[in-house]
């Protein structure tokens, strides 16, 4: 039976507190990994070639050690898609040290790519970093009994300078030289389907309190899903004064979704 609007309102309303309240961390254990061969033989030769470029240079071993298949495939393709981000939008990272949010991380399983980016991009020794992965929602609970946060701490084991933060960003101040929105919610259904209150839904407040936090100079990255959310997240930039440096459609050969991804980039003035 399809649940009515009011029931599932109802619902959220009150499991949401309870998962935030009834948190008991576990070990997560028993993963497969894939091995590289396995990971990338769905990759025609020239994505493969990349795919061992990406490997090399960002120093992605010990994900391809400890990761399976869909681990490896996913963080190549978020590797990707935050380099193709910082070179459209002509992002600068400093020299020796990297302050970043991410905002809404879910269970952070693309943080090796993340921590891989901003170690790397354009820069010949790897910089140190101090990244807060925030998620509101960290005790949601997967078909294999571990929580969003179970999964992050396994897959930020042996990131350092990678915290994940189980809070809503909006009560978070400080400054960063990066901020990132990966496919924030904008529409109220979608809050709705993944269990979160009504409350949550306030796109233009949290993109304007990100946006906040970046440092003159700084940048903010987002990615959207679909023509409806890229153009809801133009509209939450105009409406702001927030100028968009770069924005267009992203896809890359190591995986591919349902739904076409769109990035922008937004540059904080010096």
């Amino acid at each position: 039976m399809r649940l009515l609007a009011p029931y599932v309102l109802l619902r959220n309303q009150l499991d949401y507190p309870l998962r935030r309240l009834l948190r008991f961390p576990r070990e997560v254990r028993g993963v497969r990994p894939a091995g590289l061969d396995a990971a990338l033989t769905s990759l025609d030769a020239d994505a493969r070639a990349r795919a061992l470029a990406f490997v090399e240079r960002y120093e992605l071993g010990p994900l391809v050690t400890r990761g399976r298949r869909r681990d490896v495939l996913e963080n190549l393709y978020y590797l990707d898609l935050l380099l193709t981000a910082f070179e459209r939008g002509g992002v600068e990272l400093p020299a020796q040290r990297v302050e970043a949010v991410d905002v809404g991380v879910s269970d952070w399983f693309y943080a090796p790519a993340l921590a891989a980016a901003l170690r790397r991009w354009r820069s010949d020794e790897p910089r140190r970093l101090e990244v807060l992965g925030f998620e509101a929602d960290p005790g949601r609970r997967y078909a294999d009994g571990y929580t969003r946060e179970d999964w992050a701490a396994w897959y930020t084991a042996d990131l350092d300078g990678l915290r994940y933060v189980p809070e809503d960003a909006r009560r978070w101040r400080g400054v960063v030289d990066v901020a990132l929105m990966l496919f924030p919610f904008l529409f109220a259904r979608d809050l709705d389907r993944w269990g979160l209150p009504r409350s949550f839904h306030r796109p233009r407040e949290l993109l304007a309190h990100v946006w906040s936090l970046v440092r003159p100079g700084g940048s903010l990255v987002v990615a959207n899903q679909g023509e409806a959310e890229r153009d809801e997240q133009l509209r939450h930039f105009a409406a702001l004064g927030i100028s968009v440096a770069s924005t267009g459609h992203f896809a890359s050969p190591f995986f591919a979704y349902d739904v076409e991804r769109y990035l922008h980039v937004a540059r904080r003035p010096v």
